[in-house]
């Protein structure tokens, strides 16, 4: 038996993640982190993509029943994935893995075998997060190694980073808003082109599309201020802007536990959210800080003075416990609703 249906076809039993744009040419995915799952039988199953130009390749990774499969390079997107599955359903999972402002586009699939066949997902409710930063949750330079420089779409695995271990790990819907060079006032280099404040106001890297507000986080983590330093922000500049986008992140999500995180690359404003947080958790005590260990620039440095696979692992372990901490809150605020 064979079966080819777009992905707009089969969108009733997809489940999306991440910020992405459906239309009848197929799944727009352009954010780090974002695609699709799909419980489907068949024996082999071909997933296709649209036209892809880039100068250098997009890299997706396949999940099956929620374990790694494969990781596959689109550099044009007359690729295809193919995948052999044995009897029975099986979860599908299909996720960008590395940055860039082409869009790649998810076509549909083709099944092929004796019996084949979709089914619909019935999910019970995940804890929602939301990762917003620059390559420190993009997972930049995380599969490179000291030597390396420049920017290499194969030395980049949002996968790898302490960001998708930790929400792994809680099982956790979850959403990555992050671009590499860019900080909450200025980029690297200091300009103020796409600070990470714009960027959260858009569905798609191009910025032609207003992001869609009816997926609401239930623990927003920021992760950013790097690159602000890189660029020459003062601390009281960074202040200012840290807190503005506390107050427009609070005003879209009244209820959203809200975590600034910093130290991995340096300390230089590690005082100045922590003041801050100090200060607005006077009277939202929904604002927390974080610091987060600094990496060692010998053991667990990959491309460019980001952090390795090996400082993922350790910083998950400082994330985990405050995360479980307010999802424990949480689920007790709500059993007491009930």
């Amino acid at each position: 038996m064979f079966y080819r249906a777009s992905v707009h076809e089969l969108s009733d039993y997809l489940v999306f993640s991440g910020r992405i744009k459906l239309t009848e040419q197929g799944l727009f995915v352009d954010w780090s982190g974002a695609g699709l799952e799909l419980l489907c039988m068949a024996e082999r199953v071909i997933i296709g993509f649209g036209d892809y130009e880039s100068d250098q390749p997009c890299y997706v990774k396949v999940y099956i029943d929620g374990k790694p499969h494969s990781s596959y390079a689109i550099s044009t997107g007359k690729e295809n994935v193919l995948l052999s599955l044995k009897e029975d359903f099986h979860m599908i999972s299909l996720f960008r893995i590395t940055e860039g402002s082409v869009p790649l586009i998810i076509k549909g699939f083709e099944f092929y075998g004796a019996e084949i066949g979709v089914r619909e997902q019935k999910r019970k409710r995940q804890l929602r997060l939301e990762f917003l930063g620059d390559s420190l949750t993009c997972g930049y330079g995380i599969l490179g190694s000291h030597h390396s420089e420049g920017f290499k779409t194969y030395e980049e695995d949002v996968t790898a980073g302490f960001s998708w271990l930790a929400a792994a790990e809680l099982e956790a819907d979850a959403r990555y808003i992050a671009v590499s060079g860019q900080g909450i006032v200025k980029n690297c280099n200091g300009d103020i082109d796409t600070p990470i404040p714009l960027l959260y106001d858009w569905q798609t890297r191009s910025g032609r599309e207003p992001a869609d507000t009816s997926w609401t986080p239930d623990i927003i983590i920021i992760s950013a201020g790097t690159n602000d330093r890189s660029g020459g922000v003062s601390k009281e500049e960074f202040n200012r802007g840290a807190e503005d986008f506390t107050s427009r992140l609070r005003a879209r999500h009244p209820s959203a536990d809200i975590i600034w995180n910093y130290g991995i690359a340096n300390d230089y404003y590690c005082d100045t959210l922590k003041a801050l947080v100090k200060k607005l958790s006077e009277e939202d005590s929904r604002i927390h800080y974080l610091k987060m260990p600094q990496m060692n620039f010998t053991s667990e440095l990959g491309t460019n003075g980001h952090p390795n696979q090996l400082y993922s692992k350790r910083a998950v372990k400082t994330l985990l416990p405050l995360l479980r901490e307010i999802t424990d809150r949480r689920d007790n605020e709500d059993n007491e609703d009930k």
